[in-house]
């Protein structure tokens, strides 16, 4: 028999075995319960709980890392459809594209056939791959002009790399801070955005995918970095293989060549000669109208000499739009009072002239589907606004939508966080004593690990949200507790939310902290043991607050005292940290969102091995559980029921929703790539999911321990007296264990408090996602990867013009005024003023 044979047969046999023996555990202690056995079927139920226990240990394993052929499949999938779509909006995939002219270090031209008055999408694309392929150094840079086709060349290039088999992967250099970030953890950040949490892998990503022969890495808005251009060359020396393709796009006179070690290619985009130019101009707009009304400039530009109606059409962002505003008949511009408008204010006038019009012609089309209003509104007119002033404020200038919460006060997400508190507070008053605080901070712990993913707390928001979350557990506390007891309630869980806010970034922390000793010496700490203190800090602080508070007349319903009370709380924290290190590849970055989509179980395999692999905490709860039941509540017998009460009503639903989420989102090959709004809606399921099954699976739980289970928690009821939570009340676990799950695993929670946030002041339209895709079809952004940003950078400058208090700057009877030079009315537009005060001199 084969060795693959025998390993099929071994995988069936334990795949049974496991079957046999979950149908053992459930029906065995079912048998003896019907039998009023109560006593065996408690005894049989440890037994196999334990050996259920051990066995999930065992067999339960990492999630296989992906291959690199997957890797590379996915990325691939992913880039064509990202670069296709974003080529196809911006019209680069039509057959009359201006030929692009690149010069070499001693400005020779190095495309020396490209003199045809138009490429195709493939004749740019063959140049543009001729680059990396044409036997020229590994190593390149590209300088160009503002506007002057440098992230199209990239855009082309990937495509080019991606039709002949390679893989292309281009980023944007705007996100990348060389002072805190190697190349290879922000190349890590960068494609693990577009892969998706579904994927993982060992080790570094670069180090995976950069032996790739086929990769390609391509640096867009590489002057982004000139602050720290030589850090950022060194990582790079450092860390990217030398032996591997690697192109830079950058401003001109941003990037100083000296700082590049030897070995880069020099490349310069250069405009396209006059006669080059007129012949493309001429036969795009045909023949009759070069002969009519394009005349004017087609005889500037055939003076073969420098002028600034050249220099105009020469980039061809507004070559583009002078085509695209003078064919326009409610502009009021036509090609002749184009060049009028050049001789009588200046090239960099027109340009505004011509950017105003493009955000005109973009925002007056139909509204959108699904919004009540379009953009040529002022209600849409304040969205772009908002969206450009959130955008200039972010260091990077992009933002994806799953990042969107980052985009509001950072107080707001933290009160969210408090409000969990309260439904997680009531739980702790009907579950039965032991760990009944504990959970209630654990469960709020979690969601302050996934919640505020991305966000940079201040010591005021930490504050105020620490004020909110005391007000309401004494609020709580009063309608069912004395005065003094409601009081000690709040001292002990306000404190403990308080220092958990504080200290979430040293609960988050993996890296090593390096902590400086006398004599130019310093200590490492790994995070773990960093994570652990942040634990017992919290812990220590909430039971110091509450020993004052207790000398001040405060009482506690199980008494109080230092350590029962820092136990507590450290099993608490310590439990939801744990958890959320576990479930989160980074907490301090924003949330990624999960990748939900309708899968064929044939596909997807058994979901049992996801099943076991979440099934430890079930274990780990239960026995924290009881083993501070058995501490505070003294008794042996009380301990080991409540165990179960918290492994069956906690554990269970942490282990299916994990399990199932683990399963359903686990990559398949040959995906095909998702658009943003299908990652969106699987995204929002996937957390609506985990909350709904949570309550379920809680209220059924609860159901089993107040049915045929009552007498196996019979001690928990005579002891606490507490033990007074109803089915009805699974409600409160999904609002607050659902809703740690689906902050750890989805984007979506941490999403809705920002679009909550946003649509209620106004700033954004609910449907975000809906909103950003409109403005990249009409060409105001652009996508890389999942971000979006301005397709030009001057397009914020007149987009923060939107809102003003005196004539509107969308208004088209402005704009024919303006055009027709009448004086009076140009003084009455913001954009008319600039022109009258910069003449001709430009900026």
């Amino acid at each position: 028999m084969r060795e693959s044979e025998v390993h099929t047969l071994s995988a069936q046999a334990r795949h049974r075995a496991v079957i046999l023996l979950v149908a053992t555990a459930v029906v065995v202690p079912a048998v003896a319960l019907a039998l009023h056995q109560v006593e065996l079927g408690s005894n049989l139920a440890d037994i196999v709980a334990v050996i259920l226990a051990l066995l999930a240990l065992v067999v339960s394993r990492r999630q296989r890392s992906a291959s690199k052929a997957e890797l590379r499949e996915r990325l691939h999938t992913e880039m064509e459809s990202v670069l296709y779509r974003d080529a196809q909006v911006h019209g680069l995939l039509r057959p009359e594209l201006l030929p692009m002219r690149l010069l070499d270090r001693d400005g020779n031209d190095v495309w020396r056939d490209a003199d045809g008055p138009v490429w195709t999408a493939s004749e740019f694309q063959s140049h543009a791959t001729g680059l990396v392929t044409g036997g020229t150094p590994g190593r390149m840079i590209v300088y160009g002009p503002p506007y002057g086709g440098k992230s199209t060349m990239a855009l082309m290039m990937a495509l080019g790399l991606l039709s002949e088999g390679r893989l292309p992967l281009l980023l944007n250099g705007s996100s990348w801070d060389p002072v805190r970030d190697s190349f290879a953890d922000w190349f890590d950040k960068e494609v693990s955005s577009v892969l998706g949490p579904a994927y993982e892998y060992e080790g570094n990503l670069y180090h995976v995918l950069g032996h790739e022969t086929h990769t390609v890495v391509i640096i867009d808005d590489f002057d982004a970095l000139a602050a720290h251009a030589e850090q950022a060359v060194k990582w790079l020396e450092q860390d990217a293989l030398h032996n591997r393709p690697l192109v830079l796009f950058a401003r001109s006179g941003t990037i100083d060549p000296s700082v590049l070690p030897a070995g880069y290619a020099v490349r310069t985009l250069a405009p396209p000669k006059p006669d080059l130019l007129r012949k493309h101009l001429r036969q795009l707009v045909g023949k009759p109208a070069a002969d009519g009304k394009w005349r004017p400039v087609l005889s500037r530009i055939n003076r073969r000499q420098d002028n600034d109606v050249t220099a105009l059409l020469s980039v061809p962002l507004f070559l583009s739009l002078a085509r695209q505003v003078c064919g326009d008949p409610g502009s009021g511009l036509d090609p002749g009072r184009l060049v009028a408008l050049v001789d009588e204010h200046g090239r960099i006038s027109a340009e505004d002239l011509l950017l105003d019009e493009h955000v005109a012609m973009a925002t007056s089309t139909a509204p959108y589907p699904g919004l009540r209003l379009g953009l040529d509104t002022p209600r849409g007119r304040w969205w772009l606004h908002n969206l450009a002033v959130m955008l200039r404020e972010r260091k990077d200038r992009r933002l994806a939508w799953w990042e969107l919460h980052t985009a509001i006060p950072a107080v707001v997400p933290m009160l969210a966080t408090a409000l969990v508190l309260l439904p997680a507070y009531q739980l702790a008053l009907v579950m039965p004593l032991g760990l009944t605080r504990g959970l209630a901070i654990g469960l709020t712990a979690g969601v302050i690990m996934g919640l505020l993913r991305g966000v940079a707390p201040d010591a005021r928001s930490i504050a105020v949200a620490g004020l909110t979350a005391t007000a309401g557990v004494l609020g709580i506390g009063l309608f069912s507790l004395t005065p003094a007891q409601a009081a000690g309630d709040a001292v002990e869980l306000g404190t403990a939310f308080t220092l958990t806010l504080a200290c979430r970034p040293l609960l988050i922390r993996r890296r090593v902290l390096r902590l400086p000793l006398p004599g130019g010496r310093a200590w490492d700490v790994a995070g773990r043991v960093v994570a652990t203190g942040a634990v017992a800090l919290v812990a220590c602080g909430s039971a110091l607050a509450c020993v004052v508070a207790d000398g001040l007349g405060a009482e506690h319903k199980l008494g109080g005292g230092f350590w029962p009370i820092l136990v507590s709380m450290a099993t608490g924290v310590g439990i939801a940290t744990m958890a959320g290190r576990m479930m989160a590849v980074d907490l301090s970055a924003p949330p990624v969102p999960c990748r939900l989509a309708p899968r064929v179980r044939g596909l997807l395999g058994s979901p049992l091995p996801y099943l076991l692999k979440a099934f430890p905490p079930v274990v780990l709860i239960g026995v924290m559980a009881g083993l501070t039941g058995i501490w505070r509540v003294n008794g042996m017998a009380y301990g080991v029921q409540i165990m179960i009460v918290f492994g069956l009503v906690l554990g269970v639903p942490i282990a299916l929703v994990v399990g199932t989420v683990n399963w359903l989102t686990q990559p398949l090959p040959g995906e095909p790539a998702a658009a943003a709004r299908t990652i969106r809606r699987g995204d929002r399921w996937a957390a609506l999911g985990c909350v709904t099954a949570v309550a379920l699976v809680a209220a059924a739980g609860i159901m089993v321990l107040r049915g045929p289970g009552h007498s196996l928690i019979k001690t928990v009821e005579e002891e606490s007296g507490n033990f007074s939570v109803q089915p009805w009340q699974g409600i409160l676990f999904g609002l607050t264990l659902g809703v740690v799950l689906a902050s750890l695993h989805t984007a979506w929670p941490a999403v809705t408090v920002g679009q909550l946030w946003l649509a209620a002041r106004g700033k954004l339209p609910w449907r975000t996602v809906t909103f950003l895709e409109e403005l990249h079809t009409r060409r105001l952004l652009r996508r890389t990867g999942p971000y979006y940003q301005f397709t030009y950078d001057r397009l914020a400058d007149v987009l923060l013009r939107c809102v003003d208090t005196g004539a509107d700057p969308y208004d088209h009877r402005t704009v024919r005024l303006l055009v027709a030079g009448s004086p009076r009315d140009r003084r009455t537009h913001d954009g008319g003023e600039r022109m009258a005060r910069d003449g001709g001199a430009g900026r």
